[in-house]
């Protein structure tokens, strides 16, 4: 069989000369060696190359007519719009290579974006370890494993270590809890889940979680751990919720080792124990990661080194990981903990752990800057910022509390308005500056994923709204509305008039609306509103570009004048 390269270099030349051959304009020639590119791109990814190089624009290129260098920069832009966000899915790192500073602005802050979300994770690179923040969120008490080195303390504020929080959150406060912290923080690039148990043990409140945070904020990164145990049932699920990142506990492949290191699994109402508990836990654990694997999530797995137990056992870990298509491996130490079953044993040493790391760096890249965080951790790494954000969140708790008891409000009526779902559109000042020729638009998005235009405008209970330029997107708000539609025999209905009449004030001050369909009688009411319609069923980034760019030229946007 022929060996695949590990590099594949690709010379962009002749599609010019392809298109006059052909009696087209040059710049239709670019378009198509645009589109090949993006099939050698997947093909690259199929065929297991691991660096795919495209020499796409010389300096002696500059010099060729204004019209055809200002077509290959927007064709530029137009290749990281669309295919920016599967190349953050397919974990494809990005990057740009040569004389940057002399493309013009727009393009290379679209350039700057996508290098940052194809490199933002804290924790598996670290690059970005003193620039981006993340945060977890405790949602997820319950474990479904009892590991001889654990022990849980959810109430412990000044110890740092994997399993401890301040506090569990449900998904409201979670949602609070994030964002808050994307407030505070300008630079929170990754959500995840680590506990203080197992994310897939308590998979309604992970669920829950993650598609209210996706619906809030369809970028930011989503990354969760878990014991694998439930992963076979759960990895096409966390795929379809956005998960990128998956960090499995994987401390044995060998069912007699892993019997020393587990107390007990439980498993479909069953507790079991010895090498029937190692042997379940292994399989699933095996079966998910391949899973994961498949459906395009970085895989990466932690060891926990345990003197006498899986010591000399973790170099077999890391050739069966790398064997499944895992991405890295974090190795650390055991921490003694008062109570647990092994309180008794002493921690790796620093030496016999570098001397590790090296023999499985043979298999897998080594993580070296793992800070073993807590399930509450907020911030960069090594800056644990959750006492803060405790604080924050019961100064603001208290504020809702009173302005409900000044109001008349419940509580929890004052605290749903403080996050972030006024009923009344914002301000209609754009959250993007404006640019010459590339006029800021506020679109309204029918959602029900929170990363695809999926929903009929008339079943929406809630609208993303959006500020675009056509290379950089903010999130403005999520705006609540009422479903106004409930068929074709209740159309016209008097009780729903007023709920449409509502979801027409919603996107009041948006130059369009995005959504898979939208009814007949609403469609006139938006076109006299000068809202325009664009009915689609796909990824947000992609049908934000479309809409733009099918807007864009007519110049007649109300953003532009605003």
């Amino acid at each position: 069989m022929t060996a695949v390269p590990a590099h594949l270099a690709v010379i962009m030349d002749g599609n010019g000369r392809w298109a006059l051959a052909r009696g087209k304009p040059r710049l239709a020639g670019h378009r198509a060696g645009a589109e090949t590119l993006a099939r050698v791109l997947d093909w690259c990814g199929e065929a297991g190359v691991r660096v795919l190089t495209a020499y796409a624009f010389s300096t002696e290129n500059w010099r060729r007519p204004d019209d055809e260098v200002s077509g290959l920069m927007n064709l530029f832009a137009a290749f990281i719009r669309r295919k920016g966000a599967a190349l953050v899915r397919r974990r494809v790192r990005f990057r740009v290579i040569g004389r940057r500073a002399d493309l013009p602005p727009a393009l290379a802050r679209a350039v700057a974006r996508l290098e940052e979300r194809t490199a933002a994770h804290p924790c598996f690179a670290v690059h970005c370890t003193g620039r981006n923040s993340r945060i977890h969120l405790a949602v997820a008490p319950r474990c479904n494993i009892q590991c001889n080195y654990c022990l849980r303390k959810n109430d412990c504020v000044n110890e740092t270590r994997p399993g401890v929080t301040s506090k569990v959150l449900n998904p409201d406060q979670a949602l609070d809890r994030y964002l808050l912290a994307r407030d505070r923080l300008g630079n929170l690039t990754v959500v995840g889940i680590a506990g203080p148990g197992d994310a897939l043990a308590n998979w309604d409140a992970t669920c829950e979680t993650l598609t209210r945070i996706r619906q809030a904020d369809p970028y930011v990164t989503f990354c969760l751990s878990t014991n694998g145990l439930q992963l076979p049932r759960y990895a096409e699920a966390l795929a379809k919720l956005g998960v990128t990142h998956l960090t499995v506990t994987l401390n044995a492949v060998d069912a007699q080792v892993g019997a020393r290191m587990y107390k007990f699994v439980e498993w479909e109402g069953k507790t079991l124990t010895g090498l029937a508990a190692a042997q379940r836990l292994l399989a699933n654990q095996l079966e998910g990661i391949r899973l994961a694997v498949a459906a395009g999530m970085v895989v990466k797995v932690n060891t926990v080194l345990v003197k006498g137990i899986n010591v000399d056992h973790a170099v077999e870990v890391a050739r069966v990981a790398a064997g499944l298509g895992v991405s890295y491996q974090n190795i650390t130490c055991m921490i003694p903990v008062p109570g647990a079953a092994f309180q008794d044993i002493e921690p790796v040493d620093e030496k016999t752990h570098a001397e590790v790391r090296k023999q499985c760096s043979e298999y897998l890249p080594q993580i070296y800057h793992c800070r073993q965080c807590r399930a509450d951790a907020v911030g960069k790494l090594g800056e644990d910022l959750s006492a803060l954000f405790d604080k924050l969140a019961a100064e603001k708790a208290a504020q809702v509390a009173a302005a409900g008891r000044a109001t008349g409000t419940p509580a929890s009526d004052a605290a749903s308005a403080e996050l972030g779902q006024p009923a009344e559109p914002a301000s209609p000042q754009r959250l993007l500056p404006a640019r010459p020729g590339r006029p800021v638009l506020r679109m309204a998005i029918a959602t029900a994923s929170g990363t695809d235009v999926d929903q009929h405008f008339g079943h929406a209970d809630q609208l993303l709204v959006v500020d675009t330029d056509g290379n950089d997107t903010k999130v403005v708000e999520r705006r609540q509305v009422s479903r106004h539609c409930y068929g074709p025999g209740a159309c016209g209905a008097p009780e729903l008039r007023g709920r449409l009449a509502g979801a027409l004030s919603a996107v009041g001050d948006c130059d369009a609306l995005l959504a898979l369909r939208v009814g007949p009688g609403p469609r006139e009411e938006l076109k006299r509103a000068g809202v325009h319609i664009f009915e689609s069923f796909g990824p947000i980034d992609e049908a934000l570009v479309d809409a733009y760019d099918a807007l864009c030229p007519t110049a007649f946007a109300k953003g532009a004048a605003r």
